[in-house]
């Protein structure tokens, strides 16, 4: 079973990532990205992605971590 992180790195990796660049842009050491890719997520990044999932379902993608309304609040 794939965890949020490593389907997340797979689906950067197959958009043409590589993972040095990745890790440049994302701010995460390459050696975590490595683990990450062999399936060695920690729980816990993985808990937060998904989180994280359902508050962009909640709120739109347009969330930024600042106040946000329910999409359906915004008519």
């Amino acid at each position: 079973m794939s965890t949020t992180t490593t389907r997340i790195l797979r689906r950067l990796q197959a958009a043409g990532f590589s993972q040095t660049e990745i890790s440049r842009r994302a701010q995460i050491p390459q050696p975590t990205l490595s683990k990450w890719a062999a399936g060695r997520a920690a729980k816990a990044a993985d808990a937060a992605l998904r989180l994280r999932e359902m508050e962009l379902a909640e709120f739109g993608p347009a969330v930024r971590g600042g106040s946000a309304r329910r999409v359906a609040d915004q008519g």
